[in-house]
């Protein structure tokens, strides 16, 4: 599946997910460890509603980090355009727990101060809701 928009929101957050972790603050660093628990209770849970809400903030802090509002106001008016999809991603099989995993990985990279890694980390977490969508799209089209 091949989307502009997400090809370039996900440009963009890389690039900044590459400068929060340099930036960061401790107590900024704690706040991505708290928003990553509700992450986590809300996929226990099985809530895909308040994963992807808490999804949502957890990258909106990841861009609040940064201190730069260009490519904030950027990734929110793709985020925009790219929310419904976002959201639909998480209703493939296994993709809640794939994506918890991966903002795992993305904090992992903050709290070793990793910027490398981050910016990896980040672009993987990308990719894995890209190549759900595309099981989605392929699983309509067998289906019609």
């Amino acid at each position: 599946m091949k989307n502009p928009s997400l090809w370039s929101a996900g440009a963009l957050l890389a690039l900044l997910t590459l400068t929060g972790t340099a930036l960061a603050s401790p107590a900024e660093i704690q706040s991505l460890v708290v928003l990553h628990r509700q992450l986590e209770d809300a996929a226990a849970s099985g809530n895909i509603d308040r994963f992807f809400e808490g999804n949502q903030a957890f990258h909106a802090r990841l861009q609040e980090i940064t201190g730069n509002r260009w490519l904030q106001h950027c990734i929110e008016d793709l985020r925009k355009v790219v929310k419904l999809s976002r959201h639909h991603s998480l209703f493939s099989e296994g993709r809640l727990e794939q994506s918890l995993g991966e903002h795992r990985h993305i904090l992992d990279a903050f709290l070793a101060r990793d910027p490398q890694a981050a910016e990896q980390r980040m672009r993987e977490h990308i990719a894995g809701g890209r190549s759900a969508l595309a099981r989605i799209a392929a699983a309509r089209e067998q289906a019609a």
